[in-house]
């Protein structure tokens, strides 16, 4: 037993692969240390641009925020992860106003998504999420609102006044810029938390029952 603990210890696939792992979490948090900022003081000098082009500004904005996303898929790209698109080719709507749900697996699923839009030109200017208020408070939180984003308040409490709120964004920022896509994750949460309550849900409304999504 002990010998075959040293031995694993000692095995130089298991030395690289935590090597390996400790390289890409020091570039992660570096990352985050220093392009958020970067990102930041960017749009601060960009201001101006705003004021006399607006058009210009939300270009040159949506191009800085395209390689924030590449940052974040770096996560998966330099794991090992590909993404492989299979079934009808969902880009040809990409200049379509277009509503697009994600069923929310695991913390991995964002990476993965991230890596999907960025292999696409031009879909960081199209793009507006809704996310959680919650993750307002994150870095990338704070990105995402000077983006355009939308925060939600989930909950019974809030929902009459975030659909309220939500369509003066859409008014305010969505429609203005030109967005085309809405994204969320429509289960708020991971599906397999959501998906119980979801069917109870659409049975109790003479909805569809799903499996693979919750309903938003």
């Amino acid at each position: 037993m002990e010998n075959s603990a040293v031995h694993r210890a000692h095995d130089p696939e298991r030395l690289y692969l935590g090597l390996r792992a400790a390289v890409r979490f020091i570039i992660w948090t570096l990352n985050n240390f220093y392009c958020i900022p970067v990102h930041f003081c960017w749009l601060l000098v960009l201001q101006p641009l705003k004021l006399f082009s607006p058009d210009t500004y939300w270009l040159i904005e949506s191009i800085l925020f395209r390689w924030l996303l590449s940052m974040v898929a770096l996560w998966s790209y330099s794991a090992g992860y590909h993404v492989v698109e299979l079934g009808d080719d969902v880009w040809d709507l990409l200049h379509e106003r277009t509503l697009v749900l994600f069923n929310h697996q695991s913390t991995s699923d964002v990476p993965l998504i991230m890596a999907a839009f960025n292999s696409r030109q031009g879909l960081s200017s199209n793009i507006m999420w809704i996310m959680d208020h919650v993750f307002k408070l994150t870095n990338f939180g704070v990105v995402s609102w000077t983006h355009g984003d939308f925060f939600i308040h989930g909950g019974k409490d809030h929902r009459d006044a975030s659909l309220l709120e939500l369509g003066h964004h859409l008014n305010q920022f969505y429609i203005p810029r030109n967005r085309k896509w809405l994204v969320l994750f429509p289960e708020g949460g991971f599906l397999r938390n959501r998906k119980p309550g979801s069917q109870r849900y659409a049975l109790k409304n003479n909805l569809p029952v799903l499996h693979n999504v919750a309903l938003p």
